[in-house]
Order: C-alpha cells, then sequence, then structure tokens
C-alpha cells in the first residue's frame, strides 16, 4: 500500500494518494496508460519468444550440421587411411606376383598368377570403397538440405 505521504515517483513523480483520490479521471487516465503499457510489453515478449525460438532452431540446425561435418570428416580419413594401406599393400603383393610370373622362364608359375590378381584386386578395393563413402555422403547431404529445405 501506498502511503499518503509518500509521492509516488515511480509513475507519476510529484503526486499524492491524495491527488489521485480528487482527479479520478487522473487515476482512469494513469490505469488505461499502464494497460497500454502492459500490452505492449506482452506483444514484444511474445515476438522476443518467438525470436528466441527461431534462433534456438537454427542453433539445432547447426550443431546437426556441425555433426554432419565431423562425420563426414571421420569418413574421408577412414577412408583415405583404407586407401593408401590397401592400396600400397595391393601394389607389394602384385609386384611380387609378377617378379615370380618372369622368374620362371615359361611365365606359368600359377603362384605368381594369384599373387598378381590378388594385388590388382586389392589395389582396385579402396577406389571402389572410396565411391560407396561418395555415394553415401552425398546421399547424407541430400537428406540434409531436405531437412533444412522442410524446416526453413
Amino acid at each position: 500500500m501506498m502511503s499518503e505521504t509518500k509521492p509516488s515517483k515511480r509513475y507519476l513523480p510529484d503526486l499524492k494518494v491524495e491527488d489521485y483520490k480528487k482527479n479520478p479521471e487522473l487515476v482512469k487516465r494513469f490505469v488505461d496508460n499502464a494497460l497500454e503499457s502492459y500490452e505492449t510489453v506482452i506483444t514484444e515478449n511474445e515476438a522476443l519468444i518467438e525470436e528466441k525460438e527461431k534462433i534456438e532452431h537454427a542453433y539445432m540446425l547447426v550443431i546437426k550440421e556441425n555433426a554432419t561435418l565431423k562425420e563426414r570428416v571421420q569418413y574421408m580419413v577412414t577412408a583415405t587411411t583404407y586407401q593408401i594401406f590397401l592400396g600400397v599393400f595391393g601394389g607389394i603383393l602384385g609386384t611380387f606376383g609378377v617378379g615370380i610370373i618372369f622368374s620362371s622362364p615359361d611365365h606359368s608359375n600359377p603362384l605368381g598368377w594369384i599373387l598378381s590378381f590378388f594385388g590388382i584386386v586389392i589395389s582396385i578395393t579402396p577406389v571402389i570403397y572410396a565411391r560407396y563413402i561418395s555415394q553415401k555422403l552425398q546421399s547424407d547431404e541430400l537428406q540434409h538440405d531436405e531437412l533444412l529445405g522442410d524446416d526453413e
């Protein structure tokens, strides 16, 4: 409660409770202004809440995209390591096979041909795997773009 002698500096400075009692139109105007201010604050608050929700949604999309990019990097690191290892191993295996083939006079050593064949197959495997990873990443990217398109 407001005391009779204490002025209200918060809303209308220099007015006391007696002044409010003597001027009811002043009180009505004050209440109307307060109600209008309240409605304005509520509207602004709703707009801020909506903006906050949009920002949170955008933030979640960024987090999801970041996770997708981390997954892509992991795929690329795995594919690169896998390609290097199998490419070197297949090349060495093929080289030994060719060496065994050409060490025999009639070039009919079955071990050499088997090693050469498996060397070629092992060398080609990383290329096929890389294409598979590339297609998977493109598929994931298309799904991600569709998700973004639906949400925006």
